[in-house]
C-alpha cells in the first residue's frame, strides 16, 4: 500500500558523425538517476513475494556505435557500452549489471522472393550476484532467417538463439533459490505467417 512510483532523471549528450559515404558513427555520454527503485522482495513476516522501493541508483556511462551500409544492400552495426551502476547510499555495485556490453550485427537485404537474414553477436561482462559471487562473462551468437516468396501469402521465419551453444548464466533474483541461473543452450523456433 505504501509503494511509490520510481522517478528517473536522465542526462545524455549525443554526437553523430558521417565517417564516409556509407558509414556513420555516434558517441553518447549518459547519466541516469533512479529514485525509489522498485524491486521484488520476500516479506519476512509471511514469506510472500512483494514489491518495495529499495534504493536510489545511479548509472554513468558512454556508448559508441558505427553503422555501415555494405555492398549489395547488406548492413552492419557495431556498438560498445561502458557503464557503472551503483547504489547511491553505499556506492556498491548493483547486481546483474554488466560493466561492458558489446554487440555486432550483420543484416542482409530483405528482398521479396529471396532469403534474408541477420547475425547478432552480443557480449556481456561478468555480473555480480545477490550472494556476492559473479557469473562469468558471456558471448552469444543468434541467427535469424526469413523466407518471403512474394508480397502476400506465406512468410517463414527461423530463429536460432545461442547458435554456438554457449554455456552461460544470469544472476538469480531475490525470490529464487539459486544464486545464478543457467541459460538455455541452442534453441530453434519457426514461425509461419500467412497474409490474405
Amino acid at each position: 500500500a505504501d509503494l511509490k512510483p520510481e522517478h528517473i532523471t536522465t542526462l545524455e549528450v549525443v554526437w553523430e558523425q558521417d565517417l564516409g559515404h556509407r558509414v556513420n558513427g555516434s558517441l553518447s555520454v549518459f547519466h541516469n538517476e533512479i529514485h525509489d527503485l522498485i524491486d521484488q522482495v520476500v516479506d519476512p513476516a509471511d514469506s510472500l513475494i512483494t514489491f518495495a522501493n529499495l534504493s536510489d541508483v545511479r548509472t554513468t556511462g558512454v556508448e559508441a556505435a558505427v553503422d555501415a551500409r555494405l555492398l549489395a544492400g547488406w548492413r552492419g552495426r557495431a556498438g560498445y557500452t561502458y557503464q557503472e551502476t551503483v547504489d547511491e547510499a553505499t556506492d556498491a555495485e548493483l547486481t546483474n549489471s554488466p560493466r561492458h556490453m558489446a554487440q555486432l550485427t550483420l543484416m542482409s537485404p530483405g528482398r521479396l522472393g529471396a532469403l534474408s537474414g541477420s547475425l547478432n553477436l552480443r557480449h556481456l561482462s561478468s555480473r555480480l550476484t545477490l550472494a556476492g559471487a559473479r557469473v562469468d562473462a558471456c558471448t552469444v551468437l543468434d541467427l535469424g532467417v526469413r523466407v518471403r516468396p512474394g508480397p502476400g501469402g506465406v512468410r517463414a521465419d527461423l530463429t536460432v538463439r545461442n547458435l554456438l551453444d554457449t554455456d552461460y548464466a544470469d544472476p538469480g533474483a531475490e525470490h529464487q533459490a539459486q544464486d545464478s541461473l543457467a541459460r538455455e543452450g541452442r534453441t530453434f523456433s519457426v514461425r509461419l505467417t500467412w497474409h490474405r
